[in-house]
């Protein structure tokens, strides 16, 4: 753990990755334990590409332990439309309800276009709708990504790659016997009980 004397200012470099294949549009902000110590505003990160972000940071006057953190808040994903444009035509879940985010009975572009609008933060979703947008068997819906939005893009076009279902004609989480928590690591051997524990242990 690097030590530095209090009062002293240090470069401090951030990098940011975006694998998506769309461009991102962020808020980014550094911490030092619970202070905010530099602030990025609207930040835009090519699809497929990484940048870095360099910020002067005063040591607290306080000597201590600081953890440093960083905070990101997806703002804008730039041809999200685009890609749901591309998607095909409305189709049953696979399995149960998976997918069929709005409840409508379908897995349709209104699912994918839901999980898109959560993702920005400009629509919330239920406890049950997370549960089915998890198309993807992540055991929650990133707020970082469109994982399960481009999932159920590419399902309702039938252009799944072959190594995420093994070449079947369905969604991931399908075809998954084993589920574990993003928060805690717990494994359930059902995508049901992985969420029943969600809502009960982490309220999610």
């Amino acid at each position: 753990m690097p030590n530095f004397p209090p009062g002293v200012g240090k470069t401090a470099i951030i990098g940011i990755s975006n694998p998506q294949p769309l461009d991102l549009t962020c808020l980014v902000e550094l911490y030092l334990g619970s202070s905010k110590v530099a602030a990025f505003g609207e930040v835009t990160v090519i699809a497929g590409t990484r940048i870095e972000l360099e910020a002067l940071v005063v040591m607290p006057s306080v000597e201590g332990t600081y953890p440093v953190s960083i905070q990101t808040s997806v703002k804008k994903l730039t041809g999200f439309a685009d890609v749901l444009i591309k998607a095909g035509l409305p189709r049953p879940s696979p399995c149960g309800d998976m997918g069929d985010v709005d409840g409508d009975g379908l897995v349709t572009n209104a699912d994918a276009y839901l999980i898109g609008q959560y993702v920005i933060g400009s629509k919330p979703l239920t406890h049950d709708q997370l549960r089915r947008a998890d198309v993807y068997g992540l055991g929650f819906v990133d707020a970082t990504s469109i994982t399960d939005a481009m999932h159920i893009g590419q399902y309702l076009a039938g252009v799944i790659p072959p190594d995420v279902t093994g070449g079947r004609d369905t969604l991931k989480v399908c075809i998954m016997t084993s589920f574990s928590c993003h928060y805690c690591g717990a494994i359930f051997t059902t995508h049901d009980a992985l969420w029943a524990h969600n809502l009960a242990v982490h309220h999610i």
